[in-house]
């Protein structure tokens, strides 16, 4: 059970990457699958910080100030690639929502 656990965590770790390199790609960053991959589990290791509600605000700020610190990314085009991936996961959940209604 464990490493089904396990498993099923690395998949959706990569389903993440694979979601902000079409992102990265979509505002121009060119960056590779395993750079989105390790800067998502990075920046959703930062959600868990007990300071806002699903580290709202904490994510952006702090994604935008990694891309423009490690990665060299010009901080517009850093901070327009957290806003468009938080809106990407907000409609994603959305979907979800309707189940509840």
């Amino acid at each position: 059970l464990m490493l089904y656990v396990f498993f099923i965590s690395i998949i959706g770790a990569v389903m993440r990457g694979i979601e902000w390199f079409f992102v990265f790609n979509a505002v121009g960053i060119n960056y590779g699958l395993l750079e989105a991959t390790l800067f998502t589990v990075i920046i959703t290791a930062l959600s868990f910080v007990p300071v806002s509600i699903a580290g709202l605000g904490i994510q952006e700020g702090a994604g935008a100030f990694l891309l423009v610190s490690i990665l060299g990314i010009p901080l517009p085009q850093a901070a327009g690639f957290m806003l468009l991936a938080r809106a990407v996961e907000v409609c994603c959940d959305l979907i979800g929502l309707k189940e509840l209604f």
